[in-house]
């Protein structure tokens, strides 16, 4: 499986870019707040997983999910990340797939007075098996574990990589972690429910 992944350079005057509103955001990456929603709906599904991006240049800032159904345009949902590990509650019923993931890498240039942020969007072949799945009936779904490997491509032609797949850190592993983020919330008191359930 090789899928390219794009690179895009933006640079602006390092006093603007720290104004609030001026960090990397486009159309359809706009990330949610970074706490779980203060909202639990009975009928609703969390989805969760996790990539290593040790080995690309920036970390994981943003991956994105559509919900797709006939005759209607792909609802986008932008996924919570941290560290890592990407999750979002309250999920409706539906058909999905994951469409990309990325993150920004930041350079300084002339001692400081310079900053480039560099986006890294990687695509994700919504035909891919793997990165689509469905939720039929409320409840918990885990969408794997992987590492981010670079391949080599030609000279003129865009970087490709692949997703190994790993089997750490696991489910357990990882809702102990995005538990951390539930704390106060309704999503708080489900989730431990849920961990005692997974081996």
């Amino acid at each position: 499986m090789r899928i390219a992944a794009h690179t895009t350079v933006i640079v602006g005057l390092l006093g603007l870019l720290l104004l609030p509103g001026c960090s990397y955001i486009a159309s359809g990456r706009d990330t949610p707040d970074s706490e779980i929603g203060k909202e639990s709906s009975p009928q609703s599904s969390f989805v969760y997983g996790f990539i290593d991006m040790a080995d690309a240049d920036p970390d994981l800032d943003w991956v994105i999910i559509n919900r797709v159904e006939t005759g209607k345009q792909p609802k986008v949902y932008p996924m919570r990340t941290k560290d890592g590990i990407f999750y979002l509650e309250n999920l409706p019923q539906g058909s999905y797939f994951v469409v990309e993931f990325g993150g920004r890498a930041t350079n300084f240039f002339s001692a400081g007075t310079l900053v480039a942020f560099r986006p890294h969007y990687f695509k994700v072949g919504s035909d891919i098996k793997e990165y689509r799945f469905k939720i039929e009936n409320p409840g918990y779904y885990y969408l794997g574990s992987w590492k981010y490997k670079p391949l080599p491509g030609g000279l003129f032609e865009d970087d490709k990589y692949d997703l190994i797949r790993l089997k750490e850190p696991d489910r357990k592993g990882l809702l102990t972690k995005i538990m951390e983020e539930a704390k106060g919330t309704p999503w708080e008191a489900k989730l431990r429910n849920h961990l005692k359930t997974v081996k």
